[in-house]
């Protein structure tokens, strides 16, 4: 019977994580600028606390926020000049006609895009809120990280296009489902971070222990 009160108890303190990250994440997305670094918080936040048990949900969202906040900015302008970009491509598409040989190009333009950029961005926000690099690294590792782990990031995509459409037509499903996909997203993305940690730094003992290096 104590086993199952300290599962239910250890299962409602990790709900109650996710509601607070995810409101922590819903309150700093609402200036829009701040989507991406709080993005970036998210994750964090969600793999430190709700996965690993490290830390506290309110805390560590701020941390994480604070430390990354200027690199997230950044890419916040490059997400939006990207935006522009995909949307005068798929105006032109509609415009020409979908059926129109160039409208069928500008389309699957548009498409190919969209799914490159989810899938480089699924390891993107995690690498910049894990190590100290330049965007231009951290781009590097996440196209590396993506394309080498396709398949497994096909479900999570999925995934993901399901819990948008879950969260459009139950909004109060944002209370928790941020936080929620971020903790699933991370059992694939974690491991290729550990990977990576353990195979490519030169002194890999330093991180020994620490809290993101637990399977």
């Amino acid at each position: 019977m104590s086993f199952v009160n300290n599962g239910f108890m250890s299962a409602l303190g990790k709900l109650a994580d996710m509601f607070i990250l995810s409101v922590l994440w819903l309150l700093c997305c609402l200036p829009v600028v701040t989507a991406v670094p709080a993005t970036i918080a998210l994750y964090y936040g969600s793999v430190k606390v709700v996965r690993r048990g490290a830390g506290y949900a309110f805390r560590d969202f701020m941390k994480g926020f604070a430390q990354n906040w200027k690199q997230g900015l950044a890419l916040e302008l490059c997400y939006g000049g990207i935006a522009v970009l995909l949307s005068m491509a798929r105006g032109y598409a509609e415009f020409a006609g979908l059926t129109s040989p160039d409208g069928k190009v500008y389309y699957l333009f548009f498409l190919i895009m969209v799914f490159v950029i989810a899938c480089v961005t699924a390891y993107l926000l995690p690498v910049v809120s894990r190590f100290h690099l330049t965007l231009l690294c951290a781009l590097r590792l996440a196209v590396s990280f993506s394309f080498s782990n396709l398949l497994t990031l096909i479900p999570l995509l999925i995934t993901l296009a399901g819990a948008a459409a879950v969260s459009y037509l139950f909004p109060p499903a944002l209370l928790v489902l941020p936080s929620a996909y971020c903790f699933l997203l991370s059992f694939s993305v974690e491991k290729v971070l550990i990977r990576y940690i353990r195979n490519n730094l030169e002194r890999p003992e330093e991180h020994d222990g620490m809290w993101y290096m637990m399977e």
